[in-house]
């Protein structure tokens, strides 16, 4: 478990550039569509993205869970959590998720934005 006061040393610079972009909604998990290679060495979530029928099939529910984007902990079937509604894939479990949006509303506001 993340606590407040370690949520930055915990996260990247790089993914609070991201956190930043996001525009998230809570969410109840419910297992979607993955590509898997005919092996099933390969797996990869599908959202609709074009894909060679050679090299991946589709499988019905085959991606059955994603991971908190802070925490790294387990959102199974019926699990609530919070997902970007943009383009770019992020997920934070109830537990990171307003310490997330505290530490970004806690960022000084830079002298740019504020018109100075």
């Amino acid at each position: 478990m993340v606590l407040a006061h370690d949520i930055r040393d915990r996260v990247p610079p790089e993914e609070w550039a991201t956190f930043r972009r996001c525009r998230f909604e809570s969410r109840t998990f419910r297992p979607y569509s993955c590509l898997s290679t005919p092996d099933g060495e390969g797996w990869v979530p599908y959202r609709g993205q074009p894909f060679d029928p050679a090299a991946w099939e589709v499988v019905e529910g085959g991606w059955d869970h994603e991971h908190c984007d802070v925490c790294y902990a387990r959102v199974a079937d019926g699990m609530a959590y919070w997902a970007n509604t943009g383009p770019e894939h992020v997920d934070l479990c109830p537990a990171c998720y307003p310490l997330v949006l505290a530490a970004l509303d806690a960022e000084p506001v830079a002298a740019a934005d504020s018109g100075a």
